[in-house]
């Protein structure tokens, strides 16, 4: 989570989230280390989701990911997946 935290961050800009300019307090923190996006979780789910579709994205229903494909330098290039897949 850590490891990844910046990008994470500047991806959701880059669609659009906007950040609170103030850090908080969350439970077991001794000091402001959070952002939290204005909107809340749910705003930055569906401004995700949009950039997504706007951007071609489709999504899938019944359809489960066996396996994320990378390349040598382990950058995602595809996915395996089985369609019409009966989740338990």
């Amino acid at each position: 989570m850590i490891k990844y935290s910046n990008e994470a961050y500047e991806f959701a800009k880059s669609c659009g989230i906007k950040y609170s300019n103030k850090l908080k307090f969350l439970g077991g923190h001794s000091v402001p280390r959070t952002i939290q996006a204005i909107g809340g979780g749910g705003k930055t789910i569906q401004t995700i989701h949009n950039t997504f579709l706007k951007e071609g994205g489709k999504f899938k229903k019944e359809t489960k990911c066996d396996e994320i494909i990378k390349n040598d330098k382990g950058e995602v290039i595809g996915i395996e997946v089985r369609e019409n897949y009966r989740f338990d």
